[in-house]
């Protein structure tokens, strides 16, 4: 799978596609949980507690340059491939579906 195929499966309200060509081969919930961040996707899940987009800059500072975050997150800089969504959660059922 494609950057730019993610764009087309989840619909987002916006995105910023620097790589579309970027082959998406892991798909990722908790940056704790990084292995490789060559084709790593992350989703940025905001929960009561915390959120997602608070790993954002680590994950960018490992390699991470793919990203699928809730509509109101404003932490992600620019040079990387993001999504902005109403939903993660929904997102990243939409991207297994696929995956």
């Amino acid at each position: 799978m494609k950057a730019s195929d993610i764009n087309e499966l989840i619909h987002p309200v916006s995105s910023a596609m620097v790589a579309p060509d970027d082959e998406i081969l892991h798909l990722l919930t908790d940056s704790r949980r990084l292995v490789d961040p060559r084709g790593t996707v992350f989703f940025a899940i905001p929960t009561a507690r915390n959120t997602g987009c608070r790993y954002i800059g680590d994950l960018i500072a490992q390699g991470v340059r793919d990203f699928v975050v809730p509509a109101e997150c404003d932490t992600v800089p620019e040079g990387v491939n993001v999504w902005r969504v109403d939903n993660v959660i929904e997102a990243l059922q939409t991207v297994v579906a696929a995956h």
